[in-house]
């Protein structure tokens, strides 16, 4: 059984990332969506910067031109033509709320970019099941008091069981994602499943 400190830390990041989630979800209401898809993708960033910064990771040329590419990639998408781009009805430009959201998509940036990092180190004392486990635990606390503040809990039926299933598939490659990064640095293999 992992030690308290251990189980806090993994429910912790779990929150972290469950907060980053909900940070993604709000921004869609404001801004279009190739926009936050792209801008959401700049959490690697953060995470890369961290294990460079405090994990003592080695910043080569390599990872310098993978971060310059991914932020190249993030504004080039964000300005694709509107043809190409996914539009949901929610994902309007409302002018008067675009610098509220933009701070929101940053927080999300922030928030998974750390999040993402702690989980190199939660994995010296947790394996790679433990911590999925905790850190869905801490996702689901998140969103739970999301629906329960907004009145909107989730009715039994086929919609739920296809979320569930979406989750239980992306619990099991976070998985594998744990278990790769127990043996590469945080700044080779920062996740996409975070951003759904």
């Amino acid at each position: 059984m992992p030690s308290p400190s251990s189980l806090l830390a993994g429910l912790g990041i779990g929150v972290l990332a469950g907060a980053g989630a909900v940070c993604y979800c709000l921004t869609l209401k404001y801004l279009p969506t190739p926009v936050v898809v792209s801008v959401a993708n700049l959490y690697i960033v953060v995470t890369v910067l961290l294990g460079v910064a405090v994990l003592h990771e080695a910043l080569t040329l390599l990872k310098i031109a993978a971060l310059i590419i991914t932020v190249i990639g993030a504004v080039a998408l964000a300005r694709a033509p509107a043809r190409h781009a996914v539009q949901t009805s929610g994902s309007a430009v409302q002018p008067n709320h675009r610098g509220l959201a933009f701070g929101i998509l940053g927080l999300y940036v922030a928030l998974v970019g750390v999040s993402t990092f702690l989980e190199k180190p939660a994995l010296r004392t947790l394996d790679a099941t433990e911590l999925n486990a905790l850190l869905a635990t801490g996702m689901l606390l998140v969103a739970g008091a999301g629906l329960v503040s907004e009145g909107h809990l989730p009715k039994p039926g086929l919609r739920m069981v296809k979320s569930i299933g979406i989750g239980a598939m992306i619990g099991l490659g976070s998985i594998f994602y744990f278990v790769g990064l127990t043996r590469l640095p945080v700044s080779l293999c920062p996740p996409s499943h975070v951003a759904l």
